[in-house]
């Protein structure tokens, strides 16, 4: 109850506009303030909408599951769950419809962790990032998505 007051305050100036070519985002990091700042940069571009933020690993399954997100950033350890312990269960709960991962990095993972990602969800996991690398992300996914509609 108090995470989604926390996102309903957090989210009510946020602008949704419900239109196929923008970027369904869910954000999940266990920092209020990473989650605000995120919040700001990212509304400053016009074909993402934020639909959901989570503080924990299980409220990012629970948001995935329930708002259906084109795209997640998430903080790789989060709470008492990591990007591996997500992954999987997303794949087990979602099927067909897991969403583009991106695994916010603050200290180094290994090769081996990465590779059991990419084991459980193969080309849904699209990157390693920094908080800094976000908007980056966003930019190069809108420009792959916009080259494959004018084929």
């Amino acid at each position: 109850m108090e995470n989604d007051m926390s996102n309903n305050l957090l989210m009510q100036n946020h602008e949704f506009r419900n239109d196929e070519k923008r970027i369904r985002l869910l954000i999940g990091h266990n920092n209020m303030e990473t989650i605000i700042k995120l919040i700001e940069d990212i509304e400053k571009i016009e074909y993402v909408d934020i639909i959901g933020i989570a503080k924990d690993g299980e409220e990012v399954c629970r948001k995935i599951s329930k708002l259906k997100p084109e795209m997640v950033f998430t903080q790789y350890n989060i709470g008492d769950m990591n990007g591996i312990d997500i992954v999987k269960l997303v794949k087990a709960e979602s099927q067909n419809s897991v969403p583009i991962f991106n695994m916010i990095v603050e200290n180094e993972i290994t090769e081996k962790e990465i590779d059991i990602m990419y084991e459980t969800i193969g080309n849904k996991l699209n990157a390693m990032v920094t908080k800094e690398e976000i908007l980056n992300v966003l930019k190069e996914y809108k420009e792959y998505i916009d080259s494959q509609s004018n084929k």
